[in-house]
């Protein structure tokens, strides 16, 4: 099933209503004299959330963030009345906006505060996504790099009910995916013969604790898969508010994928390696034993994976791997 916030179906049915002048179409969400209203402008076609209020007190404005906006509103007519406006004013914001409406419902229901109040605090955690001056879409090795993320998120899901817990990579964890039995690097390539690791950190973890370095060889063709359809099958198995703001992190978005829908990725082979022991590698703490890294900056280098065959262990001899064939 086709992942899509709560609230967008009632936006569709909003959206199917014809045209008028200087008014709302609305369908509640919440009853009561602290109700909500999801709501569009039958001029403008922007996405409201409107939010029943008796008084000012806990509505702070924020017009501050790129695209949703937090507002005061007095409306007239039949739903007239003092409203606190959670807005979208970048149609391009839509999905987003919706799963940031979701988001405020679900926590109001559940008893945190009052509507406004979350709103509010619910616009701080994504201002930073909202705010990015990134317009960019994803190259072609950045598209790579997360189809092979989301390749190997989707065959966790049948190994570990947190998979999406588990993806560390897009909030900056050194490596890609955290469990409690072992550590995944996840690196997608289109050289057979070697991979980049990027940093000192990505292949130095507690040596506690098991640290798998992923390697997927892809192919483009018409067979493959592209990154749109690889996204939507995460979402069919994961999808919600923490997913979509993952991608948003990861830098995907909605709006982009007629750029992406023709490259296609075949995964034509896998392989997992053991970090550990002598597995070569640059580490924070090798380096420091030998000298003060506080001049390195920035760190990158080539791994031929011929150099490491000692090291490829089979994947079904973990615990808890996803098979990746």
């Amino acid at each position: 099933m086709t992942w899509d916030p709560v609230s967008e179906k009632l936006w569709k049915v909003l959206e199917a209503k014809p045209p008028k002048w200087g008014t709302y179409y609305a369908s509640e969400v919440r009853g009561g004299v602290t109700g909500a209203l999801l709501a569009q402008d039958a001029v403008t076609g922007s996405r409201h959330l409107l939010m029943r209020i008796q008084g000012k007190s806990d509505v702070r404005p924020d017009i501050g963030s790129r695209g949703v906006k937090l507002e005061l509103r007095r409306l007239e007519g039949a739903d007239g009345g003092l409203f606190a406006d959670f807005w979208c004013a970048d149609p391009a914001k839509d999905k987003l906006f919706g799963v940031m409406v979701d988001e405020v419902l679900g926590r109001w229901a559940a008893g945190e505060g009052s509507g406004p109040t979350i709103a509010g605090r619910v616009l701080q955690t994504w201002r930073a996504l909202l705010s990015s001056e990134s317009n960019n879409a994803l190259s072609l090795a950045e598209q790579a790099g997360l189809f092979g993320e989301l390749f190997f998120l989707e065959r966790l899901c049948t190994k570990n009910q947190h998979a999406l817990d588990c993806w560390r990579g897009p909030d900056g964890h050194p490596q890609d995916f955290v469990t409690g039995e072992w550590i995944a690097e996840v690196k997608s390539s289109m050289n057979s013969n070697s991979v980049f690791i990027h940093g000192p950190d990505q292949l130095d973890a507690d040596p506690a604790n098991s640290l798998m370095l992923t390697v997927f060889y892809l192919a483009l063709g018409p067979s493959g898969r592209s990154l749109v359809e690889q996204v939507q099958r995460v979402r069919d198995l994961v999808g919600g508010t923490e997913c979509e703001r993952k991608l948003s992190v990861a830098r995907y978005r909605d709006t982009d994928i007629d750029q992406y829908a023709e490259t296609r990725f075949e995964v034509v082979l896998s392989r997992v390696y053991d970090v550990k022991g002598n597995f070569p590698r640059i580490t924070r703490r090798g380096m420091r034993e030998q000298f003060d890294d506080s001049a390195i900056r920035t760190l990158q280098y080539e791994l031929l994976l011929s150099a490491i065959a000692q090291f490829k262990v089979e994947a079904t001899s973990l615990k808890r791997f996803p098979e990746l064939s």
